[in-house]
């Protein structure tokens, strides 16, 4: 199957000033992944990122499209790729997109750290109740 990065959207953007000294910076991010209703061969995978910093908070919903060459099915969705290469691909759009906005918007750059997907698959796995047959 072929996959194809057809695009990438912030699709809620807030940043709220906020000057507390002293405060920490903090850094909580969630995704997830859908399939198109109406594509089927359109997967998309959405992201939830909220950032505190002394300065400002910042919360944002962005979302990154994959074209498939076939339709999506449970095998698919069941493989890495939608929760591991997925997200792997389109994070680093995300990352130049906050840096950007941050830099623009007159503060200091966030650099967001790098995420290793595959370790937080791993993690997600080691939490859920293991089945006994």
């Amino acid at each position: 199957m072929q996959l194809q990065l057809i695009s990438t959207k912030a699709t809620e953007v807030i940043l709220k000033v906020q000057e507390t000294e002293g405060a920490e910076r903090k850094f909580d991010l969630h995704h997830s992944f859908f399939v198109n209703e109406k594509e089927t061969n359109v997967l998309g995978v959405s992201f939830s990122i909220q950032l505190s910093s002394p300065s400002y908070h910042l919360s944002i919903q962005y979302v990154a499209l994959f074209q498939t060459s076939e339709p999506i099915d449970e095998v698919f969705k069941s493989s890495d790729f939608p929760v591991v290469n997925a997200p792997a691909i389109a994070y680093p759009y995300l990352r130049a997109f906050i840096a950007n906005l941050t830099l623009n918007a007159g503060y200091e750059p966030i650099n967001l750290p790098s995420i290793n997907f595959n370790a937080l698959k791993q993690k997600e796995v080691k939490k859920r109740p293991s089945k006994i047959q």
